[in-house]
């Protein structure tokens, strides 16, 4: 649409309260919110609750949700008021869900295209109504979802009804999927900006960065010049970034992009000149923003309308023949917990709930099929401030294998690195035992004598 009048006049027409906006959702709905990574709109969320005792058979899907809703606190009884569902738990939403009071809903990021394609909709893919925030218009009556994309392409495309805060603050990264045009939206509500500072994180202890230092350091041998990278969330993963320096021709295909990957590719190590796929550009589908100190500020900045840089909907940045097409494709993440075969668990250790599946299979295997592809799984040997080992002889009953042994391969502890493709399962447990903390190796050559000897 050109600039003009008509996409104004549609503005104005469309802007109310967010009071007024939420009337639009129906008994029976399916009503999903953005992953709350700053692209969640509390303020429609508080207005959706001030009508729970009206509305009968409404379900509400979050991932990592911003703020502690009233509906987290009566769900999963007979008589809660709205049914909810989660893929992915955070810091504020974590404790509803081992309390039982979310239903926890499997999900692998890279699966949402093909499902759709199948006619099949998944977590979150085909609201009826779909809560977001978005950046005011351009001259050219284009919104975009700011520095957090993730499925908000794919939900805008299918919802019934779209109710959307503006938000003065969002940036404007390129890429078609990262923006939505007014005459998409039903509803618009004035909002303020975004106030990241409040997502608080607990301190890290000084024993576990200096950990995390000496895991970054091994991580970024594996790293090699020319090759496109994936990082996760994570101590132990994202600490390989500030070694990453002496590198050269990097390229970033990444769920997550961090304030270092926009440093870096200020200074020209990460150019992207040799993707196989998107060549020079960095493509992800989230900025990393909070809790948006003035050095992910001044990072945000650079991102802000810069064609070197390119936010696509999670579906395709987790699809795991777009992840194959890339040759060197290298995925580091990490983990909560790893048996003497290789079993990694993420999302759910002993029957309870901490984080969610998100991209984690999707990117063990993209990499696995990649020319030249590494995948590597980065952990600190130890929790609890030492008290447990993180590398274990068996999962213990009711922990999910996230990823499973078959697609792991590189293993990474502060005690070394194991390489696990191709090993028998005594090769395994001899190769993870070797990086697993002094204290618990003991036990876990005595175990593994149990579990693979006769």
């Amino acid at each position: 649409m050109k600039a003009g009048l008509a996409w104004q006049e549609t503005y104005a027409a469309k802007l109310v309260t967010a009071q007024e906006a939420v009337k639009a959702v129906r008994d029976g709905d399916f009503v999903v919110f953005p992953l709350g990574t700053g692209g969640e709109s509390t303020s429609l969320g508080l207005a959706l609750a001030g009508r729970m005792q009206e509305l009968k058979g409404v379900a509400v899907f979050h991932a990592v949700a911003n703020a502690p809703y009233p509906w987290f606190q009566g769900s999963g009884r007979p008589d809660a008021a709205f049914d909810v569902r989660c893929s992915y738990f955070g810091p504020l939403d974590r404790r509803f869900g081992q309390e039982r009071r979310v239903d926890y809903v499997p999900w692998s990021y890279g699966t949402q295209d093909r499902q759709a394609e199948r006619g099949r909709w998944g977590a979150y893919t085909k609201p009826d109504v779909f809560l977001v925030k978005v950046s005011p218009p351009d001259e050219e009556g284009w919104c975009s979802f700011g520095h957090s994309v993730w499925y908000s392409p794919t939900c805008s495309r299918n919802a019934r009804t779209i109710i959307a805060e503006v938000d003065p603050s969002f940036i404007r990264p390129c890429g078609d999927e990262a923006r939505l045009h007014v005459s998409r939206i039903d509803y618009l509500v004035p909002g303020e900006p975004a106030d990241l500072s409040r997502v608080q994180f607990p301190p890290v202890p000084e024993e576990e960065a200096r950990a995390a230092e000496v895991i970054g350091a091994y991580t970024a041998e594996l790293v090699e010049d020319g090759d496109t990278l994936q990082v996760g969330v994570g101590l132990a993963s994202q600490a390989v970034l500030p070694f990453l320096e002496g590198k050269r021709e990097l390229g970033v295909h990444s769920e997550l992009v961090f304030t270092e990957m926009v440093e870096m590719a200020q200074t020209g190590v990460i150019t992207g000149a040799r993707k196989s796929v998107n060549p020079g550009k960095v493509v992800g589908t989230c900025f990393v923003l909070w809790p948006g100190t003035e050095r992910q500020r001044a990072a945000a900045a650079v991102i802000d309308g810069n064609p070197a840089f390119e936010f696509r909907d999670i579906g395709y940045i987790a699809s795991v023949p777009v992840l194959a097409a890339h040759d060197n494709m290298v995925c580091i993440n990490s983990g909560l917990e790893m048996d003497l075969t290789g079993q990694l668990c993420i999302d759910y250790l002993g029957g309870v709930p901490y984080s969610g599946t998100g991209g984690a299979l999707d990117f063990a295997v993209g990499a696995n099929f990649s020319r030249g592809g590494r995948c590597v799984h980065t952990l600190l040997s130890t929790a609890q401030g030492g008290a447990v080992s993180r590398i274990v002889p068996q999962l213990a009953t009711g922990s999910v294998a996230t990823v499973p042994r078959n697609y792991l391969d590189y293993v990474i502890t502060e005690h070394g690195v194991a390489s696990l493709q191709g090993k028998s399962l005594r090769q395994r447990a001899e190769a993870l035992i070797a990086i697993a903390h002094p204290d618990f190796r003991p036990d876990l050559r005595r175990e593994a004598q149990r579990l693979f000897w006769p």
